[in-house]
């Protein structure tokens, strides 16, 4: 395993990239509700955004979420309105960002237990069995890494969504 790659750097990253992109939706459409609940009736499903320093950003929407491409990534998400962690990420998804996003990611990572130890640390949220290889992004980890504050694994048993 690589034991130089800081896997919650990324995940970081990765997360980023989503909130970022959600909110240059609410700001190019005016949006008074989540992008996710509106996609297809107030703005494309499929389409290109400009973030702040002039690069496009396209999107697809699908299934409970969407795609980002951005550059040479491709950032794949999940959302889940009725939580107050509302981003969900799986493990196919978290491969293919790695994968786009280092140069010299080893296919060969034991990916599901680098996940799993991030949920452990709660920077996931604890799934039900039948979560499988998905996993909801912990908020609170999210505001904590954003302020630069130690993260002790506060909500990680917050599991509040209904499906």
């Amino acid at each position: 395993m690589d034991t130089d790659i800081d896997y919650e750097k990324l995940l970081f990253e990765h997360v980023k990239k989503v909130k970022n992109f959600n909110e240059l939706l609410i700001k190019k459409y005016n949006l008074n509700d989540s992008p996710y609940r509106v996609a297809g009736t107030k703005f494309p499903r499929v389409g290109e955004l400009t973030d702040d320093q002039g690069s496009i950003i396209s999107y697809r929407f699908h299934g409970r979420g969407a795609t980002i491409f951005d550059k040479n990534l491709e950032i794949d998400f999940d959302v889940d309105l009725s939580s107050k962690n509302k981003i969900i990420i799986s493990l196919g998804a978290f491969y293919f960002f790695l994968k786009n996003y280092l140069e010299r990611y080893q296919e060969n990572v034991p990916l599901e237990s680098i996940m799993e130890n991030l949920e452990h640390q709660g920077i996931f949220i604890k799934r039900r069995i039948e979560d499988l290889a998905t996993f909801h992004v912990n908020e609170k980890w999210y505001e904590s890494k954003l302020k630069g504050l130690p993260f002790n694994g506060e909500g990680k048993d917050d599991t509040d969504w209904d499906w």
